[in-house]
């Protein structure tokens, strides 16, 4: 496909202003850039594509593999595209080709201006879906840190994307983004140690209301007490909450 129309409103789109808020307009440009490279190896028929990390690294212009992987897994959340990484390559699903070649190829259109709607809402639709599906998923609140010993179990930054994604937010996904070259956590080693460091702190597990999971464990600024030893049981501050606080607001 050597082209398709790219409205002028299509920055109102929810999915994108999604992509705005949570990448800025850097990522926003790298969304049509993505598209723009789908579709020029689009053949009309099928909407699955295989790339190696290398191709697409220099078609995003992104300097890591994990930084990549992070903006696909987001992308795929809020527009509807599938990545699943295997190896050293990412396939893609992108069913949105076919609307776009409905759309602006066929050669009959007098209702083309009613036709832009329609596939906002079935995107829409298909977001909200997605939504009700991540509901029925178990959550950390139910079961804390029951996503740390399946983190630990496939690798500290996650490589199977199929199964991982279903748990992790663009939030999360942007944080362990920029948890990358921490140098306390550069290997799977020094991840597990970490998440043990939580498990065994008395404080964190039981005493703290409510219970830590796994998205307060990788906030940058939690990690960083976590790892000065704040909440460790042989400290005097993380037996009652109050004194740790204080500890906290005095610096």
């Amino acid at each position: 496909m050597k082209w398709f129309k790219h409205y002028t409103n299509a920055q109102t789109s929810s999915s994108l202003d999604d992509i705005i808020n949570e990448f800025g307009f850097e990522g926003y440009g790298r969304y049509w850039r993505l598209l723009e490279f789908l579709s020029l190896n689009f053949d009309g028929e099928s909407t699955s594509f295989r790339f190696h990390n290398r191709t697409l690294r220099d078609c995003l212009r992104f300097k890591s593999k994990l930084k990549l992987r992070c903006y696909l897994v987001a992308i795929g959340l809020q527009t509807g595209f599938k990545v699943v990484e295997t190896k050293d390559h990412f396939e893609i699903e992108a069913p949105i080709l076919l609307s776009l070649k409905s759309r602006d190829f066929k050669k009959a259109r007098p209702n083309r201006d009613q036709e832009s709607p329609r596939i906002e809402a079935d995107k829409d639709k298909d977001k909200e879906e997605r939504r009700e599906e991540k509901k029925e998923l178990p959550t950390l609140k139910q079961k804390p840190l029951s996503l740390v010993d399946e983190y630990n179990q496939q690798c500290a930054i996650p490589n199977n994307l199929n199964s991982m994604s279903h748990h992790l937010t663009a939030g999360q996904l942007k944080n362990l983004h920029s948890l990358e070259g921490h140098p306390e956590l550069l290997d799977e080693k020094a991840w597990s140690n970490y998440f043990s460091r939580i498990g065994k702190s008395e404080f964190l597990t039981k005493k703290k209301k409510p219970p830590v999971d796994f998205a307060w464990a990788i906030e940058p600024e939690n990690v960083s007490k976590v790892l000065m030893g704040r909440y460790d049981n042989n400290q005097s501050t993380a037996s009652d909450f109050d004194s740790v606080r204080e500890a906290f607001l005095n610096g």
